[in-house]
């Protein structure tokens, strides 16, 4: 897989990533402050970091491709 190919396929996983935090945030508004909310709350926060940590990704790749690595 080449490097564009790569970072492509990136920022689709990562808005996705951010779309499903968004979605299971939404989801857990009903809830009062009850284990199932929690639990979804806890799950969006670990999407939210994958996010995260998969844009850091990319843009140590971007990096490297300015230094010529």
């Amino acid at each position: 897989m080449n490097t564009e190919t790569y970072l492509e396929e990136a920022r689709v996983a990562h808005r996705k990533i951010v779309e499903a935090a968004a979605y299971l945030r939404e989801a857990a508004g009903p809830f009062a402050d009850t284990p199932r909310r929690r639990a979804i709350e806890a799950v969006a926060a670990d999407a939210e970091k994958l996010a995260l940590d998969l844009e850091g990704h990319m843009q140590e790749v971007l990096r490297g491709l300015w230094q010529g690595e």
